[in-house]
């Protein structure tokens, strides 16, 4: 048989189709261990939360806690929302600067720039050596009600490619 004109590369036999479907096979494949990790850190990182708030004494008090993770090294954080941190990120001084920068009102009339839950853990993550493109949030919970809260409008202005990545 000739395989010139086959799309196989020489020496070999069989279909040119069936290379590119074990192709996707594998590509899909690939993906499907990326989510399931992701899953099992996202459900670590929600882990960590519940810890928190469970053994922090007044933690029902907290406004908001959130949990990250680093989809490449599998470091899982969470945090409260509270002061703004002594020691902040480089990086995470660099978005905060979207939104009028670390201790001012940012786009809303009430919450601080840098005491946000979200801000904590990406800062924490960030000084662990952790990049950005490979952090990813929970969702924000609310320790007093244990409901789901949404992002404020600072942390989707600052982090709205990681919250795009985290869904």
């Amino acid at each position: 048989m000739n395989h010139s004109d086959s799309g196989l590369a020489h020496g070999t036999s069989g279909s040119p189709q069936l290379s590119i479907k074990n192709q996707e096979m594998a590509n899909k494949a690939k993906e499907n261990e990326k989510n399931i990790w992701n899953n099992a850190l996202k459900n670590q990182a929600y882990t960590k939360i519940q810890h928190l708030i469970g053994s922090t004494s007044g933690s029902r008090g907290k406004a908001m806690a959130v949990g990250a993770y680093d989809e490449k090294t599998g470091k899982t954080v969470a945090a409260f929302a509270g002061e703004i941190p002594k020691k902040i990120h480089p990086d995470l001084l660099k978005l905060a600067e979207r939104v009028g920068g670390v201790g001012s009102l940012g786009v809303t009339d009430r919450n601080t720039v840098g005491v946000c839950a979200e801000f904590h853990v990406i800062n924490d993550m960030l000084l662990s050596d952790s990049k950005l493109e490979h952090i990813r949030l929970t969702r924000p919970i609310r320790p007093r009600t244990g409901q789901f809260m949404p992002y404020c409008d600072n942390c989707r202005a600052m982090f709205l490619e990681i919250i795009e990545r985290s869904s």
